[in-house]
């Protein structure tokens, strides 16, 4: 950085709102979210805790472990699937490869 991008960095207005939702470079306020922001990727800002009685898992929350849940079993699923198939195919060439 030069010399004058410090002295603008000292010299700048205080933000109106400190409370403001900011980009994680804190370089701009943040626009409105992604699509990828409303499943809760990427970054986002701490909540306050409910505390207390009042303190209840959201709806919304539930049904974003549960797809993320199915994402993670199906990938591992095909994943495992895929193995085995390597498995089986590799084990018939070796098989094949030994009788002939």
């Amino acid at each position: 950085m030069t010399a004058e991008d410090y002295l603008s960095l000292a010299t700048a207005a205080p933000r109106e709102n400190r409370h403001a939702p900011h980009s994680p470079r804190g370089d701009s306020p943040m626009m409105s979210r992604p699509w990828w922001g409303y499943l809760g990727l990427g970054y986002r800002q701490p909540e306050q805790p409910v505390l207390g009685k009042n303190a209840k898992v959201r709806w919304w929350q539930r049904l974003r472990a549960v797809v993320m849940l199915a994402v993670i079993v199906v990938l591992l699923g095909i994943a495992v699937a895929g193995l085995i198939g390597a498995m089986v195919f590799l084990a018939g060439y070796l098989l094949e490869t030994a009788v002939s």
